[in-house]
């Protein structure tokens, strides 16, 4: 039986979102601020891949409201200077949603967007 990785977010970005190639294969990094009902703040880092990653980096910007549907996914390694294990939460994204007006979003529509 599997397990259910399954985490849903709406925020918006920090920064604009990174775009890179390996393999031939678009890798977009990003990063939401996610406010809770309390007024805290949590940050959540994202990277997306293929047609998502290329719509992210296409559509939206620092300061843009985005939804993310995602998995999650610990990464760990070890400390060069201190030797140290490190570790931090990243979440692997399989869909985006524009989130807020069309003003805020840059415009996209649906007929943009590849999981409408």
């Amino acid at each position: 039986m599997s397990n259910y990785n399954n985490c849903d977010f709406e925020g918006n970005l920090t920064k604009d979102p990174e775009l890179e190639t390996k393999n031939e294969k678009s890798i977009c990094k990003f990063s939401i601020a996610n406010n809770d009902h309390k007024g805290e703040v949590t940050f959540v880092d994202c990277i997306a891949f293929g047609k998502t990653a290329e719509f992210v980096q296409k559509y939206f910007q620092k300061g843009k409201s985005i939804i993310v549907e995602t998995r999650y996914k610990q990464d760990r390694w070890v400390d060069k200077t201190t030797g140290e294990n490190r570790s931090k939460p990243t979440f692997l994204v399989d869909k985006v949603s524009f989130c807020g007006n069309k003003a805020d979003n840059g415009g996209g529509s649906k007929e943009d967007d590849p999981f409408a």
